[in-house]
Protein backbone atom coordinates (compact mmCIF):
# COMPACT_ATOMS: atom_id res chain seq x y z
CA UNK A 1 0.00 0.00 0.00
CA UNK A 2 1.55 3.47 -1.25
CA UNK A 3 0.08 6.67 1.26
CA UNK A 4 0.84 9.88 -0.33
CA UNK A 5 0.21 13.16 2.49
CA UNK A 6 1.14 16.44 1.05
CA UNK A 7 1.65 17.26 4.94
CA UNK A 8 4.53 15.04 6.01
CA UNK A 9 4.14 16.09 9.57
CA UNK A 10 0.87 13.91 9.25
CA UNK A 11 3.13 10.54 9.09
CA UNK A 12 2.97 9.45 12.81
CA UNK A 13 -0.82 9.55 11.97
CA UNK A 14 -1.09 7.77 9.15
CA UNK A 15 1.24 4.98 10.67
CA UNK A 16 -1.40 4.19 13.43
CA UNK A 17 -4.46 4.64 10.73
CA UNK A 18 -3.02 1.78 8.95
CA UNK A 19 -2.35 -0.16 11.68
CA UNK A 20 -5.70 0.09 12.94
CA UNK A 21 -7.08 -1.93 10.25
CA UNK A 22 -3.40 -3.91 9.74
CA UNK A 23 -1.58 -4.04 13.05
CA UNK A 24 1.06 -5.99 11.05
CA UNK A 25 1.61 -3.67 8.34
CA UNK A 26 5.33 -3.26 7.97
CA UNK A 27 6.47 -0.10 6.81
CA UNK A 28 9.03 -0.20 3.49
CA UNK A 29 9.93 3.45 2.73
CA UNK A 30 9.08 6.66 4.08
CA UNK A 31 10.35 9.97 2.70
CA UNK A 32 8.84 13.46 2.58
CA UNK A 33 5.35 12.58 3.05
CA UNK A 34 5.57 8.87 1.09
CA UNK A 35 4.61 6.16 2.66
CA UNK A 36 4.81 2.45 0.97
CA UNK A 37 3.54 -0.31 3.95
CA UNK A 38 3.21 -3.89 3.59
CA UNK A 39 0.40 -5.48 4.98
CA UNK A 40 0.51 -8.97 5.71
CA UNK A 41 -2.89 -10.39 5.26
CA UNK A 42 -5.33 -8.23 2.69
CA UNK A 43 -8.77 -10.22 1.62
CA UNK A 44 -10.31 -9.31 -1.48
CA UNK A 45 -13.48 -10.89 -3.11
CA UNK A 46 -11.42 -13.66 -5.34
CA UNK A 47 -11.03 -15.09 -2.27
CA UNK A 48 -8.62 -18.39 -2.54
CA UNK A 49 -10.14 -20.63 0.00
CA UNK A 50 -8.26 -22.53 2.58
CA UNK A 51 -5.26 -23.92 0.79
CA UNK A 52 -4.37 -20.48 -0.43
CA UNK A 53 -4.63 -19.51 3.07
CA UNK A 54 -2.40 -22.11 4.82
CA UNK A 55 0.29 -21.22 1.90
CA UNK A 56 -0.29 -17.69 2.97
CA UNK A 57 0.45 -18.16 6.87
CA UNK A 58 2.85 -20.62 6.07
CA UNK A 59 4.98 -17.97 3.48
CA UNK A 60 4.50 -15.46 6.27
CA UNK A 61 5.72 -17.72 8.78
CA UNK A 62 3.65 -17.39 11.31
CA UNK A 63 -0.17 -19.01 12.23
CA UNK A 64 -3.63 -17.25 12.06
CA UNK A 65 -3.23 -13.88 11.14
CA UNK A 66 -5.80 -10.90 11.30
CA UNK A 67 -7.76 -10.68 7.73
CA UNK A 68 -8.85 -7.11 6.42
CA UNK A 69 -10.97 -6.59 3.85
CA UNK A 70 -10.15 -4.20 0.86
CA UNK A 71 -13.78 -2.42 1.83
CA UNK A 72 -12.00 -1.70 5.24
CA UNK A 73 -9.04 -0.40 4.00
CA UNK A 74 -10.60 1.74 1.44
CA UNK A 75 -13.02 2.69 3.81
CA UNK A 76 -11.05 3.64 6.80
CA UNK A 77 -8.63 5.49 4.34
CA UNK A 78 -11.40 7.83 2.61
CA UNK A 79 -12.84 8.62 6.20
CA UNK A 80 -9.28 9.99 7.28
CA UNK A 81 -8.36 11.63 3.52
CA UNK A 82 -8.96 14.94 4.46
CA UNK A 83 -7.71 15.62 7.80
CA UNK A 84 -4.52 13.87 7.19
CA UNK A 85 -4.13 15.24 3.54
CA UNK A 86 -3.86 12.28 1.94
CA UNK A 87 -3.21 13.37 -1.89
CA UNK A 88 -3.18 9.91 -3.21
CA UNK A 89 -3.04 5.87 -1.94
CA UNK A 90 -2.79 2.96 -4.05
CA UNK A 91 -3.29 -1.31 -2.58
CA UNK A 92 -1.48 -3.77 -4.97
CA UNK A 93 -0.24 -6.89 -4.95
CA UNK A 94 3.42 -7.37 -4.82
CA UNK A 95 5.26 -7.17 -7.79
CA UNK A 96 7.59 -10.06 -8.95
CA UNK A 97 10.34 -7.37 -9.32
CA UNK A 98 9.55 -6.09 -5.44
CA UNK A 99 9.99 -9.33 -4.18
CA UNK A 100 13.06 -9.72 -6.06
CA UNK A 101 14.47 -6.41 -4.70
CA UNK A 102 13.75 -7.19 -1.62
CA UNK A 103 15.28 -10.25 -1.17
CA UNK A 104 18.41 -8.72 -2.76
CA UNK A 105 18.35 -6.64 -0.16
CA UNK A 106 17.91 -9.37 2.71
CA UNK A 107 21.14 -11.47 1.26
CA UNK A 108 23.40 -7.98 1.04
CA UNK A 109 22.39 -7.05 4.69
CA UNK A 110 23.14 -10.66 5.27
CA UNK A 111 26.55 -10.54 3.72
CA UNK A 112 27.45 -7.30 5.58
Amino acid sequence: MEIKTSNPEHEEALHAMVRSFCPEARVLESHSGHINYELTRVRSCAGGGAAAEARANTRLGCGRLQEVSLAQVFATVEAERGALEVIDYAVSQTSLEQVFLGFAKRQEESQQ
